[in-house]
């Protein structure tokens, strides 16, 4: 009896869930290409390029409206209980909220992990590749990059990259540091005078090279030029498509602020990015926790008044959570509350609405 009942009112938050993502992913698109069909339009920009950037720009989109459209799913399938009765007839047989919302809280995770994942393998790319098309494809931003000092990125092939001194309009890098590291171990490690890449790929110049096969062996080499064939992409466009922790994966990062820690760089953005990879996506499941004991309330309340404030509740959250990440950034915060205050505010905002929904 209890399966059935999980069944029936998981099917009704599931489609509720589904129409108000799409509904949301339809209505933040139609309001993003408003607000920038002027400049679209100005810049000359192919159709082929418009529809590129929404297709890189979506997956980003989805991670954000995640929130509000599981608190929709809950609210309104709670309330469609309530409307009915059903959630009375459900009570008195015997059955609590608890057991009844419990295959949501479950699925509420695993969405969870799910939005990790997406920020994890999809996000980084994406992000980056349709900042790329708006910022450089589309809007026509100049090419030439200011030079840099201080400079890290991360490369493919596990390589992280220190830069004393960068000139990406001369295709010159100096004082050069660069670690390789496979499964968090380090594997490689090489200081260079300077970096050309001029040609087709990275050249290295007046430096050493110590490589480490095996756990305490050491290779020692040094050379006047050293080729990284394997580098073919420039360091200024590995930059643009890596200045924000959101432009990342979870490795990345933690590698990133590893090696600003060894150098003796702030590293307090990266870490609470770090944070944010977890929390964020966390946020989806404690929503849930919110908006279920409001919908319950709904006949005493109103519908209209429970709405607004679930909805309300969730941009709150959104908007606490980028304050919360600024004065984290900023040093205002120490880092884990900066990245995990909203968290915890909203499982014991949930959980008291719960008790206080029993009743």
């Amino acid at each position: 009896m209890l399966y059935i009942l999980q069944e029936y009112f998981f099917k009704k938050f599931l489609t509720v869930l589904v129409f108000a993502l799409i509904g949301f992913m339809v209505l933040v698109v139609i309001i993003d290409m408003v607000d920038n069909i002027d400049r679209f339009l100005d810049r000359n920009a192919t159709a082929h390029q418009i529809l590129s950037y929404y297709f890189y720009w979506t997956p980003m989109q989805i991670v954000r409206v995640v929130p509000v459209a599981m608190l929709l799913g809950i609210l309104f399938a709670t309330a469609s209980l309530v409307k009915y009765n059903e959630l009375l007839a459900i009570r008195a047989s015997g059955f609590g909220l608890f057991r009844l919302f419990w295959p949501v809280f479950l699925f509420s995770l695993f969405l969870a992990g799910l939005v990790f994942l997406m920020g994890e393998y999809v996000v980084p790319f994406s992000s980056s590749q349709s900042d790329y098309i708006k910022k450089i494809e589309i809007e026509k931003q100049a090419a030439a990059d200011p030079e840099q000092a201080s400079v890290f990125l991360t490369a493919p092939g596990g390589w992280i990259f220190y830069f004393g001194g960068f000139d990406p309009n001369d295709k010159k890098a100096y004082t050069i540091l660069a670690q390789r590291f496979e499964k968090g171990r380090l594997l490689e490690v090489i200081e260079a005078e300077a970096l050309d890449f001029s040609g087709k790929f990275w050249v290295l110049e007046q430096g050493r090279h110590r490589h480490f096969p095996e756990e305490g062996k050491e290779d020692f080499t040094s050379f006047g030029r050293f080729e990284m064939k394997d580098m073919t992409t420039s360091p200024a466009k590995l930059l643009r498509r890596k200045e924000q922790p959101d432009q990342m994966t979870f490795a990345e990062l933690a590698t990133v602020i590893a090696a600003k820690k060894r150098a003796g760089q702030p590293t307090v953005k990266e870490e609470v990015g770090l944070h944010m990879k977890i929390s964020l996506p966390l946020l989806n499941a404690l929503i849930v926790f919110i908006g279920a004991p409001i919908a319950v309330k709904i006949r005493k309340s109103g519908f209209a008044l429970n709405f607004i404030i679930a909805v309300a509740i969730a941009f709150l959250g959104i908007v606490l959570f980028r304050l919360f990440q600024t004065l984290g950034e900023t040093g205002s915060l120490p880092v884990i509350v900066a990245a995990w205050g909203i968290d915890l505010l909203f499982f014991a905002a949930g959980l008291s609405l719960l008790f206080w929904a029993r009743r």
